[in-house]
C-alpha cells in the first residue's frame, strides 16, 4: 500500500506534500510513516486518533515537547527516547524487526539518524534536523 510521499524540509521543520509536474508523488516505502509517526503529534493529539482502528491506540509521538527544551545533552537522550517511543509500532505491527535511534545536539538543531531493520528488505536510513 502506497502513502503520499512527504518530504522533510529541515529549513522550515516540517514535511510537505511532493509532487513532480503537477502530480502528487506516492511513497512505497516507510518515511512517510516514519514522518507522521514523529511529528504528526501535536498537544492534544492527532486528529486521527479520533477513529482508530484498535481501542485506545494512538499514533504520533511527543516530540513537539522539545521544542522549548535547551540544547543539553540530556534533551538529546530524552529525543532519543521520544523518537524510538513514536516509532515502536513498527515493531510490534511487525513492519521492521528493529528500530535504532541516534540523536545528535547541534545547535540550535537536533539531528538525528533513524535506522529501520526490515524483515525482507534492506535497511532504511532516514536522517532529519529539527
Amino acid at each position: 500500500m502506497s502513502d503520499l510521499r512527504l518530504t522533510w524540509n529541515p529549513a522550515q521543520g516540517g514535511a510537505d506534500l511532493t509532487y513532480t509536474a503537477g502530480d502528487l508523488l506516492l511513497d512505497d516505502g516507510l518515511e512517510t510513516a516514519v514522518l507522521l509517526s514523529l511529528f504528526a503529534g501535536v498537544k492534544g493529539g492527532w486528529w486521527g486518533d479520533a477513529f482508530p482502528e484498535v481501542p485506545n491506540d494512538t499514533f504520533g509521538s511527543l516530540f513537539w515537547q522539545l521544542a522549548r527544551e535547551k540544547d543539553t545533552p540530556a534533551t538529546a537522550r530524552r529525543a532519543e527516547e521520544i523518537v524510538a517511543a513514536g516509532l515502536t509500532w513498527l515493531v510490534e505491527d511487525k513492519v521492521a524487526a528493529s528500530v535504532a535511534v541516534v540523536v545528535t545536539a547541534v545547535a540550535p538543531t537536533l539531528a538525528f539518524s533513524v535506522t529501520i531493520a526490515r524483515p525482507m528488505a534492506a535497511p532504511a536510513v532516514y536522517l532529519y534536523s529539527y
